[in-house]
Parts: structure tokens; sequence; C-alpha cells
């Protein structure tokens, strides 16, 4: 996100200088310091503003053996992003869905989240949405190396 976003690298970095050992902190904390924090440091942004988008890919397979419920508090603190005062945060999540996922989607309000079971997707809809892909990439490939359209 430091990458991503010029003026957060300045609040993530005094977030870490503050706080050492971060990095063996709990999910809330290291929610709150390094993610909560500095994203509400950021000035006001104009609501014309696109959100910051922050992907999390195979939720499901967030799991260590001491903390079972690691998944569950994932989902209790990106609901909070809807806290932050000054900017908009979107939250892509990917996962199978589980029972403890669908818990703790339970614990979340319905307003807070849209839900989408890729499986209930219209088969047309997600063939055309994989050729839109595979022909933007394959005109990307051919603009980076010159190549003819055949």
């Amino acid at each position: 996100m430091a990458h991503a976003i010029p003026d957060l690298k300045h609040h993530i970095c005094k977030a870490v200088a503050e706080n050492h050992r971060i990095g063996t902190k709990g999910l809330s904390e290291q929610w709150r310091k390094l993610i909560f924090g500095p994203l509400s440091e950021l000035k006001n942004t104009s609501t014309q503003s696109p959100p910051i988008i922050l992907v999390v890919d195979a939720l499901d397979e967030c799991e260590h053996k001491d903390h079972r419920d690691d998944v569950q508090v994932i989902l209790r603190l990106l609901a909070e992003a809807n806290d932050l005062p000054t900017i908009r945060l979107k939250v892509f999540l990917t996962s199978r869905l589980e029972n403890r996922l669908r818990d703790g989607f339970g614990k979340i309000s319905k307003s807070t989240y849209q839900s989408y079971i890729l499986h209930h997707i219209p088969k047309k809809i997600v063939e055309h949405d994989i050729l839109i892909m595979v022909q933007h990439e394959f005109g990307r490939i051919q603009n980076k190396h010159s190549l003819s359209s055949d």
C-alpha cells in the first residue's frame, strides 16, 4: 500500500518506527497500527476520487494452528474500513465459502458487504469476462513485443 499510495508511505514508516515489534503483535494491533491508523491520517479526499481497493485473495487459506479464528478476526477488521473518516476503502476478497467464513460474514452488517458466488453467476457472463481478459493480455503482449495481429 505504501508503494501504491505515496502519501501513505510516511504514515506507515512512522508506525513501524514507533512499533519496532509490530510483526510479532496480533492481527488487530497490526491492522490498527499499519493499515487503519495510517489510512486515517490521509488528508480528506474528494468523494469524486476513486476508492482505494485492497485485494485479499484466498482468505480461506489463512489458517494457523494456534489461531483458528484468524479468518473471523480478519473479516471483522476489514469491516472496520467503513469507519475510515477521510478515504473510501473497498475490499475485494476471494475465498471458498466455508462455515467459518459464513459465521464471520454473519457477524457483519449486510449493508457493509456484497457477496457474489461464482457458481451462481451465469456461465456466459464468466466466459465473456475471461475472453475480455485474455484479449487484453494478448493485446498487451502484442504491443510490448511489436508483434503483428496474426
